[in-house]
C-alpha cells in the first residue's frame, strides 16, 4: 500500500511530514510546467501561503507564473495568520487571484464558532471585487467532531454559514473543501456540493497528473473530480524564501475565474435588479395600467410577465431572498402598504410610512432590503430594517422638493442617505444610517431638470450621476476625486438608470425611451451602444 501523503497542518512545524514523499520543484521546473506547449498550458497554476512564508514579493510570484493563491486566514477559534492582511492586499495588488482559508479544529469547536472567527477576519476580503477567490475550509484533522453529528454534517454547517454571511454582505460564494486524496474518506457525498481541493504528493506531472492516483475509492466528489489539487509542499517560487506549497487548477483561466472566482462587479456596485442570479442587472418594467412586471433578462432576451399589484403603486426593486437575486415591492401610498413578493411567489406585507412619503430600498442592514420612506412634509428619513422590522426615525434632513437618494460615500458599506436639491443645483450627503447620524457635507453639480442617480463608476456606490434630458447628456462626478467627465447619450423624455447588463464588473448606462418602446444600452467599458425594443407607452422603468 502506498504510503499516504499528508496535507498541511500549519499548527506545527513544516518538519512534521519530512518523512513523506515530495516532490522537489525548482523555479525553472516550475517554468518549464507553464512553458508554450499547448497542452501544459491548460492547467493553471497557484500556491498557498501562510506565516511560514514570511511576507512574499508578490509581483515576483505573479511574474513567475503564478495566477492564483490562497492564503491562511485563521485556525480554530482563536489563531489569526500574521500575515494575512499583507498576503491579500499585495496578492490582489500584484494581478494575483486571491482566496483565504481557515484551518478547522472540528474537535475541539463548533461550525458556527470557527466559522465566526473566520468571518470575523476574512470577510471583508470575500468581495465581488473579481479579485476574490471562493472561501476554503481546510479539513485535516480527525479526532472528533463538536457541534455536529459527522464531519461532513462539520464542513457542511461550517460552508452553510459562510454561504450566508457571504450573501448578507452580497456575495455569491460556494466555499471549498481542502484536504487529502485519503482523509476524503471520512467524508460521505453530502459534501459534494463543495469545491473539492485534493493533496496528494505523488510525483505526477501537475499538468498531467491526478490527485486520486491512491485511495481512489474516497472521492466522494466523483470517481476521478477534482477543481485543484496541491501536488507539493517543497516548491520554489521567485518571491519566497523558502519552500511554499504548490497547486494546479483543472481547467484553463477562463474555467478557473467561472468556477472559484466570486464573479461581479466591485463591492458596493452591485448587479442592480439581476432576477436570474447571473450576475447581470436585468431589464424591468412596470405597466401602471394593469399593474404588471415585465422582465427581459440580460443573458437570453426571455421576457416574462407577473401580474403584481394595482394601479397608482409605486414599484420598487430589492435583495429579499437573496444578496444576489432581485424581487419585486410596491409601496401604495393610498394607504401606506408594502407588499414584497418573495421568488417563491409568496407575497408579505406591511404597512410603513405614509400617504405623500417617497419610498425607497436601502442596505442598512447588509443587503438592499431595508424599506425606507422619506417624508417631504418634515424633511424626515424613516427605515425600517428588513432583516428584523425593527425601525429608525433619522432626525429631519432634507426638504420639500428634495429628491432623495442612498449610497455609499463612507465607504464602510453603510448606507448613506442623500439628496438632490433641483432649486439651487446642490447635493447633501449625510454618513451613516443612524438616528444621529455622521458627518454631512454638500457640493454642487447639476441643475433643475437634471435627473439624478448614483453609480459605482470609482469602485463602490458613491458617484454621483445626471442624465440632463434637455441635451441628452450624462455628468459623472467621482466620489472619491471629485473629478468629473460627461457624455451624450439619450434624449428628452428618456427614463435612465445604471447598472451592471455585462456582468464585467463596469458600470454600464441605460435609457428607456417610452415613445418607441426601445431600450438603449451604453456599455460602459467600451462605449459601445445596443438597442432593443420591449415595452409600450406609458411603462415605467424600474431599478434599484
Amino acid at each position: 500500500m502506498k504510503t499516504k501523503p499528508s496535507p498541511r497542518n500549519e499548527s506545527i512545524p513544516r518538519s512534521h511530514a519530512s518523512t513523506l514523499p515530495r516532490l522537489a520543484i525548482t523555479a525553472a521546473a516550475l517554468a518549464l510546467a507553464l512553458g508554450s506547449t499547448h497542452a501544459l498550458a491548460q492547467r493553471v497554476m497557484g500556491i498557498d501561503v501562510s506565516s511560514y512564508q514570511g511576507t512574499p514579493n508578490w509581483s515576483s510570484v505573479r511574474s513567475s507564473g503564478i495566477t492564483f493563491a490562497w492564503a491562511k486566514a485563521t485556525e480554530g477559534t482563536t489563531i489569526t495568520d500574521g500575515d494575512f492582511t499583507y498576503n491579500e492586499n499585495n496578492g490582489k495588488a500584484a494581478g494575483v487571484y486571491m482566496g483565504a482559508y481557515h484551518f478547522a479544529h472540528p474537535n475541539s469547536a463548533s461550525p458556527s464558532s470557527e466559522a465566526g472567527h473566520f468571518w470575523a477576519v476574512a470577510g471583508g476580503y470575500i468581495q465581488r471585487d473579481g479579485k476574490s477567490l471562493m472561501p476554503t475550509l481546510d479539513f485535516e484533522v480527525f479526532s472528533g467532531v463538536v457541534g455536529a453529528s459527522s464531519y461532513s454534517d462539520w464542513a457542511n454547517k461550517w460552508c452553510n454559514i459562510i454561504v450566508s454571511d457571504a450573501g448578507a454582505a452580497g456575495a455569491s460564494v460556494r466555499p471549498v473543501i481542502y484536504t487529502s486524496s485519503c482523509s476524503a474518506g471520512n467524508f460521505d457525498g453530502s459534501v459534494a456540493q463543495w469545491i473539492p481541493w485534493i493533496a496528494n504528493y505523488n510525483g505526477q506531472n501537475p499538468q498531467t497528473g491526478t490527485p486520486w492516483s491512491v485511495c481512489g475509492g474516497y472521492d466522494v466528489w466523483g470517481a476521478g473530480v477534482w477543481d485543484a489539487w496541491q501536488y507539493s509542499s517543497s516548491g520554489s517560487v521567485p518571491g519566497i524564501a523558502g519552500a511554499v506549497d504548490l497547486d494546479v487548477f483543472n481547467g484553463s483561466l477562463s474555467s478557473l475565474t467561472s468556477t472559484l472566482l466570486i464573479a461581479g462587479p466591485p463591492s458596493g456596485g452591485q448587479a442592480f435588479g439581476d432576477f436570474s442570479g447571473d450576475g447581470r442587472t436585468d431589464y424591468v418594467i412596470f405597466r401602471p395600467s394593469t399593474a404588471t412586471w415585465y422582465i427581459r433578462t440580460s443573458d437570453t432576451g426571455a421576457v416574462s410577465a407577473w401580474p403584481f399589484g394595482n394601479v397608482g403603486d409605486i414599484p420598487l426593486i430589492g435583495n429579499w431572498t437573496t444578496a444576489t437575486r432581485g424581487n419585486f415591492a410596491l409601496f401604495r401610498p393610498s394607504t401606506a402598504m408594502w407588499y414584497v413578493r418573495q421568488l417563491d411567489g409568496t407575497i408579505n406585507s406591511f404597512q410603513w410610512g405614509q400617504t405623500g412619503d417617497i419610498p425607497l430600498i436601502g442596505a442598512w442592514s447588509g443587503q438592499m432590503r431595508d424599506q425606507v420612506c422619506f417624508r417631504p412634509s418634515n424633511g424626515t428619513w424613516y427605515i425600517r430594517y428588513g432583516d428584523t422590522g425593527l425601525t429608525t426615525t433619522v432626525s429631519a434632513w432634507g426638504q420639500t422638493g428634495d429628491i432623495p437618494l442612498v449610497g455609499n460615500w463612507g465607504g464602510a458599506g453603510m448606507m448613506d442617505q442623500t439628496l438632490f436639491r433641483p432649486s439651487s443645483g446642490t447635493w447633501y450627503v449625510r454618513i451613516g444610517g443612524g438616528p444621529n447620524g455622521g458627518q454631512t457635507y454638500s457640493f454642487p453639480w447639476g441643475q433643475s431638470g437634471d435627473i439624478p442617480l448614483i453609480g459605482a463608476w470609482s469602485g463602490q456606490m458613491r458617484d454621483s450621476a445626471m442624465f440632463r434630458p434637455s441635451n441628452g447628456t450624462w455628468y459623472i462626478r467621482f466620489g472619491d476625486t471629485g473629478n468629473t467627465t460627461s457624455f451624450v447619450f439619450g434624449q428628452n423624455g428618456d427614463q435612465p438608470m445604471v447598472g451592471n447588463i455585462f456582468g464585467n464588473g463596469m458600470i454600464d448606462q441605460i435609457v428607456f425611451r417610452s415613445s418607441n418602446n426601445t431600450w438603449y444600452v451604453r456599455d460602459g467599458h467600451t462605449g459601445q451602444v445596443y438597442n432593443f425594443g420591449f415595452g409600450s407607452p406609458g411603462d415605467q422603468l424600474v431599478h434599484e
